[in-house]
């Protein structure tokens, strides 16, 4: 073999190294808005905590009007995989408390408590379904307690992979407005008429970040 030829085949694996080299460190976080870094970020400029354990996300979840006591009600009960209902899921690891130190949310046996991730859209593919129902009722459960019900429902992630899991009761805030933004409801506005657990999706709201339903 020539110099000249051994020169060739060894520079030009390392100016691949050198091209690749950036889109190996710049991947996992190139989009700027999204990510788990950028999710962590939003939640500490919204003077949220980012706490990292075991958790209820409701933000799926509807709410039982039978239940309803004075200004709360019971989020989490389904009985259907159409839509109009949808559960409370238990989750490990790092979630948003809005309202409350983690200290202050920190799950104990049976006991755990509602915060905020982005988990339900990144991994398993939920959108923002937005009903407008007139002074339609709706839950706030950011930080509320919940009680395991020791159930486990399927969740089908974005790989096609189906997992367990576990599942909670809520008892939320209840109260009324206009507009209605949740990622339960299977992005059908057929199945707005259930009272559902809601976040703001505008102008920077938890669900502001998350793919929208088309509608």
């Amino acid at each position: 073999m020539t110099h000249a030829g051994y020169s060739r085949r060894v520079i030009r694996p390392i100016l691949a190294l050198l091209i690749l080299a950036p889109l190996l460190f710049v991947a996992p976080g190139c989009d700027s808005n999204g990510g788990k870094d950028a999710f962590e970020k939003r939640c500490l400029d919204s003077n949220g905590e980012v706490c990292d354990q075991r958790y209820a996300l409701c933000i799926a979840a509807s709410c039982d009007p039978d239940t309803i006591d004075g200004d709360t009600i019971e989020c989490g009960h389904c009985d259907s995989d159409d839509g109009s209902c949808g559960y409370c899921y238990v989750l490990e690891g790092k979630s948003c408390s809005y309202n409350a130190p983690c200290s202050d949310v920190r799950p104990d046996g049976d006991v755990v408590y509602s915060t905020y991730s982005e988990v339900l859209s990144i991994e398993y593919g939920l959108s923002v379904l937005t009903c407008n129902e007139p002074d339609g009722l709706q839950a706030g459960c950011m930080d509320a307690e919940c009680r395991l019900t020791g159930e486990t429902v399927e969740l089908t992630d974005s790989f096609g992979i189906t997992q367990n899991v576990p599942t909670a009761i809520c008892r939320c805030r209840l109260f009324s407005g206009d507009e209605q933004s949740t990622l339960g409801g299977k992005c059908n506005t057929a199945n707005c008429s259930s009272i559902w657990s809601t976040a703001g999706d505008h102008g920077g709201a938890a669900l502001s970040f998350v793919p929208q339903c088309l509608q």
